[in-house]
């Protein structure tokens, strides 16, 4: 839903060339999701089973060692993802003239990559906590503050491909949030500790 939203907004307020650069670091940003999921889908699953098991301390100790596992993952694809940006929008294939349309994008989306991965793992946990509908609307306003932002960082305020990028995480972010307070305080199954 984001890179479409992103794509749409990109393509018609900050041209053809930001819409390709968009799309040359969707390979690293997928990489991001992947790695997201494959501990969400894992994490919950585990999760799940400790808790049809009845032994909710156990599944509350697991959630949040799998959440501080995906910070530190989240914190060290962001570090060596801003060290090494250059490197890897060349590995990427970024050619010259779409170079800095290409960091703009990445850069953002990259300030933002614990607020994305934590987001992704609350979605998946929403469901073990009994709370799918939750987590379906959160995500559906999550998906509607970025289609606002975008088109308020690119059509009004022009701020090019660097403002989708922005948009993105600050709406992973509101999501993420969200899901950080739900677990700290209102969940009466899995509480992070």
């Amino acid at each position: 839903l984001y890179t479409t939203t992103d794509g749409i907004f990109i393509g018609r307020f900050a041209g053809d060339a930001a819409l390709a650069a968009s799309n040359i670091v969707y390979p690293a940003f997928n990489l991001l999701l992947g790695l997201s999921i494959m501990l969400s889908t894992g994490g919950s699953a585990l999760v799940a089973k400790t808790l049809g098991e009845k032994r909710p301390a156990e599944a509350a100790q697991y959630f949040s060692c799998i959440m501080a596992a995906g910070v530190g993952l989240s914190l060290l694809l962001m570090t060596s993802g801003l060290l090494f940006i250059r490197p890897l929008l060349f590995c990427l294939g970024a050619p010259d003239a779409l170079f800095s349309y290409s960091y703009d994008y990445l850069h953002g989306l990259l300030i933002f990559t614990p607020f994305i991965l934590a987001k992704i793992l609350f979605d998946a946990f929403f469901i073990v906590d009994g709370r799918p509908v939750f987590g379906f609307f959160l995500s559906l306003f999550s998906g509607l503050c970025n289609a606002g932002l975008d088109w308020l960082f690119l059509a009004v305020w022009e701020w090019g491909v660097g403002g989708a990028a922005i948009a993105t995480g600050i709406a992973n972010a509101i999501a993420a949030l969200a899901g950080l307070g739900y677990f700290t305080f209102r969940s009466r199954t899995l509480r992070l500790r």
